[in-house]
């Protein structure tokens, strides 16, 4: 049965912010185009290519904001751009990201008011800054919840407020917190606290609540407005508290209008105009939704729907021509007869892809690398069923994918007396959890460029395995209690969280092969890549497939409880469904479902089956079924006649 509720879901398709990409086969960098005039018109295409007096823009636009004739576009990869007077220009000296060395997107932004001596105010993934004259300075967010991602930005009668991605909306309570007390140099007295009562929240576990993501933060006629996703619904700041607003269809994107005039909100049908009445509501203006957004002599003259929110990427060549439905296959523990029965689901096409451990969670590289540092290591071995394996399932001809388990390695943990290793601060020793689970440092360039060197030869010698995809697992920080102690001492200034991740899909993004990553099943419901450094836009730039882990038990007991169908079907269901949307043109989700019975009270053949159609109903059929022993028999009831 279809979830009702999966509709205002796929909100995510055009609601999280308006991605317009402006491709073009060159980078702008930090040139300006000063020679054409502001008075030719900017034209954005459906497919969200671009042109500016006749030539392709190389930008990646997120946000249009409108400031009287003046536009300006926050962008992907190219920073801020102003198209005013003196043509179009980027902002100087923005703060840039480690590791591409390009300005790190902002996701809100407001223009400095000398008159009220109040800075410009930008905000990126993980911070508030101000700008009053002398660049760019990282403001306090005291009073912000730790791990917090940004999305919107507005400033509304003296207070600062910003949107997040899954912690509601935060306002700095003291009047005008950062005023500009000489040039360049700004106080800070910010006293920021929650002012999200009445957004919509989703209860995780009986303490804990993530809301929607405030895609939009603005001003218009006089008063607050946030749109959130999914769904594009709009909610007026009112009495201390966000009331709903009666609209007549689902809210897609905003224009941005900082001079306090009324914003252009884009429906699927209509644009429109909020008006803050005693009841408020939205009026249709006579501004056309068509297949274009023109700006021409300091206004728009019509304004266009675009078909996704990221931009594209180009494809790698090869790419599965059917629906991949995988299994977990560990070779340290699977039985011969179990695998004889993963064969039999292999001949009768119920299932047509192995997963398979090629540098497991110890750090063992099994087949046999030529890698001088993974000897020196102690990792480089052959495992002893390796061949016997592939030569089994050759005649089957499955979809051969090697997982490499990136930052829990052991065997780089204890090289050299751990010196690679997170740093337990409290015992003075490399960290661990339980004594079973042994992280490295992902900041550490050497840890960085050992797992690359194992991919690379690892995709170069794919022929020699029958490998097609090398799926990447635990690229992420940890997040075990016991993480308050870590300390990571490999970390460079100016590196945040999902940086370090960055950094490894950089590096793998020439890869002959094609690439998944595994991440963690709630990241595929909100945009949380400030917490474990997981960004699935980060990710999803760089990789083929995004693997959600989805399992149901690994969710608050109370997550998506309520509901017509199965709760395994509504978690897959959704979870695919968000997921899709967050991440890059060109990338597909295959999650991993549950195929073991911790924490399901209803486990067995039904349970798997109610999963596998909670793919179905929302995209293709591509899944992967794990059980860490490769015990499947539970499906030989259903899939052997």
């Amino acid at each position: 049965m279809q979830n009702p509720n999966i509709s205002a879901f796929l909100g995510f398709a055009l609601g999280s912010t308006l991605l317009l990409s402006l491709l073009s086969s060159c980078r702008l960098g930090s040139q300006s185009l000063p020679e054409k005039p502001a008075s030719l018109p900017l034209r954005l295409d459906e497919d969200r290519s671009a042109t500016f007096g006749g030539e392709k823009i190389p930008l990646f636009a997120s946000k249009i904001i409108q400031q009287g004739p003046t536009l300006h576009l926050l962008t992907l990869r190219e920073g801020l751009w102003h198209l005013g007077p003196s043509g179009l220009r980027p902002e100087a000296d923005l703060p840039k990201s480690p590791v591409t060395q390009t300005p790190r997107p902002f996701y809100g932004w407001w223009p400095a008011d000398a008159a009220e001596g109040r800075p410009a105010f930008a905000i990126t993934k993980a911070r508030v800054y101000g700008n009053a004259g002398a660049g760019w300075k990282d403001l306090s967010a005291q009073g912000i919840r730790g791990g917090t991602r940004f999305s919107s930005l507005a400033f509304y009668k003296g207070s600062l407020w910003v949107g997040s991605t899954f912690n509601g909306v935060y306002r700095t309570t003291r009047s005008d917190p950062y005023k500009v007390v000489s040039p360049g140099v700004l106080s800070e007295n910010p006293g920021w606290a929650p002012a999200r009562e009445g957004l919509p929240k989703a209860q995780y576990s009986w303490e804990e609540y993530f809301w929607d993501e405030i895609a939009d933060l603005f001003v218009s006629d006089g008063a607050l407005w946030c749109r959130s996703i999914p769904g594009g619904r709009l909610w007026l700041w009112s009495s201390n508290s966000w009331v709903p607003v009666a609209q007549p269809e689902e809210i897609l994107s905003v224009i941005h209008d900082v001079q306090g005039g009324r914003c252009h909100l884009i429906g699927k049908s209509k644009s429109y105009f909020p008006i803050a009445d005693v009841k408020p509501a939205l009026q249709a203006e006579p501004l056309p939704v068509s297949g274009q957004t023109v700006f021409e002599n300091g206004s728009f003259t019509s304004v266009g729907q675009f078909s996704r929110v990221f931009p594209y990427k180009q494809r790698r060549p090869e790419r599965p021509s059917n629906a991949i439905r995988s299994l977990f296959v560990n070779l340290d523990y699977i039985s011969d007869s179990q695998l004889d029965l993963v064969c039999r689901y292999l001949k009768n096409g119920w299932a047509n892809s192995l997963v398979v451990n090629f540098k497991d969670d110890t750090g063992n590289l099994i087949w046999g690398p030529n890698l001088p540092k993974a000897r020196e290591v102690g990792s480089a071995m052959t495992h002893h069923r390796l061949a016997g394996f592939l030569q089994k399932i050759r005649p089957y001809r499955p979809w051969l994918v090697a997982r490499m388990v990136v930052f829990k390695d052991f065997r780089l943990h204890q090289y050299q007396g751990g010196r690679l290793a997170i740093w337990d601060s409290v015992k003075n020793t490399p960290w661990r959890v339980n004594d079973i689970e042994y992280w490295v440092d992902p900041y550490s360039q050497e840890v960085l460029e050992y797992n690359l060197a194992a991919a690379r030869e690892l995709a170069s010698r794919a022929p020699e395995f029958g490998l097609r995809e090398i799926q990447f697992d635990y690229i992420r920080l940890p997040s075990d209690p016991e993480v308050s102690r870590a300390q990571f001492r490999h970390r460079k200034a100016g590196f945040e969280r999902h940086d370090a991740l960055e950094a490894f899909v950089h590096g793998i993004r020439d890869l002959p092969i094609l690439t998944s990553v595994d991440v963690y099943g709630y990241k595929a419901f909100y945009r949380m890549g400030n917490v474990i450094g997981q960004d699935l836009e980060t990710l999803s730039e760089g990789m083929d497939v995004v693997c959600p882990m989805l399992y149901p038990s690994h969710f608050g007991d109370s997550f998506l409880q309520d509901g017509p169908d199965p709760r395994e079907l509504r978690v897959v269901q959704t979870g695919v469904a968000r997921a899709s949307q967050m991440l890059w043109e060109g990338t597909s989700v295959r999650p991993w479902l549950q195929a073991f019975s911790w924490r399901a009270k209803d486990y067995g053949p039904r349970y798997i089956q109610n999963q596998i159609q909670g793919v179905g109903t929302v995209q293709g059929a591509s899944w992967g079924l794990w059980n860490p022993v490769g015990d499947y028999e539970i499906l030989a009831q259903t899939w052997i006649p």
